[in-house]
């Protein structure tokens, strides 16, 4: 039952990792307007690949028997699988079409029937009571067997406890490996995205350097064009006399 339980918190962990990389996929694509990484897509398809194989042998353990809570449990588990896998699926950039899962009909565990509820047992002396209020009574543990000795101790239910708190102990180490490489990721983008903004950065300034360069050569051609148009203004009368003296010239030498 502890290694159907470890399982199941493996095929947990695993897919929590796979949910937070097919957000940050997603966001890539659509957001930054990016495409994925052929490491990306190795990564992926890694985490795909063993998923299907720890939900195989999930389902090959279930099939020899186990309990009801457990075969729900794999079912939730296999339903964001599914969605996963549908998310991947329509995705052009990769191809994750073998790992596909199709399993057999679990069979149905009867619920055991419920335990017996405990009852707890009143004490009706007048003198106890007052001895309980009044603060002069001795401290007694409770217990629901009075006859049950203050020695009885289980050593299996010790190594039970002190191997569940391992095991959160190692849950918790993935979970942290799992957030490492997505704030690993999440640095890579970063970077990535910084080397962009600086490559924008330097075609802008170039931009504005022709720009700044556009502006003076039409300013010089703005105040030549000034210029010449203000000295046809002050010389414009003694062109036209000038040309119209030549052609009277010219008319009186034709005539003659």
């Amino acid at each position: 039952m502890n290694e159907l339980n470890q399982a199941l918190r493996k095929v947990d962990a695993q897919l929590g990792a796979l949910e937070s990389e097919l957000d940050e996929r997603s966001r890539l694509v659509s957001v930054l307007r990016l495409e994925p990484s052929a490491n990306d897509n190795l990564d992926i398809i890694s985490h795909v690949s063993r998923l299907a194989k720890q939900l195989s042998s999930l389902h090959d353990n279930l099939m020899n028997g186990a309990n009801q809570p457990a075969i729900t449990e794999f079912h939730t588990r296999l339903d964001r699988y599914q969605r996963c896998f549908d998310r991947l699926s329509s995705d052009t950039y990769i191809d994750v079409s073998e790992y596909s899962l199709h399993f057999d009909p679990l069979p149905t565990v009867t619920a055991a029937p419920a335990s017996t509820p405990k009852t707890v047992r009143f004490q009706d002396d007048p003198d106890s009571m007052r001895s309980e209020l009044m603060g002069t009574k001795a401290f007694k543990p409770y217990r629901d067997d009075e006859e049950a000795s203050l020695g009885s101790f289980d050593p299996d239910t010790n190594q039970q406890l002190f191997a569940q708190h391992q095991q959160q102990l190692l849950d918790q180490d993935q979970q942290l490996d799992t957030l490492h490489d997505s704030v690993r990721r999440q640095h890579a983008m970063g970077v990535t995205i910084n080397d962009e903004v600086d490559d924008h950065l330097i075609l802008l300034n170039d931009l504005e350097s022709g720009v700044d360069a556009s502006q003076i050569r039409l300013r010089r051609a703005t105040d030549r064009l000034r210029k010449f148009r203000q000295a046809c203004r002050e010389n414009g009368s003694l062109v036209t006399i000038v040309v119209l003296t030549v052609i009277l010239i010219l008319l009186l030498v034709v005539l003659n």
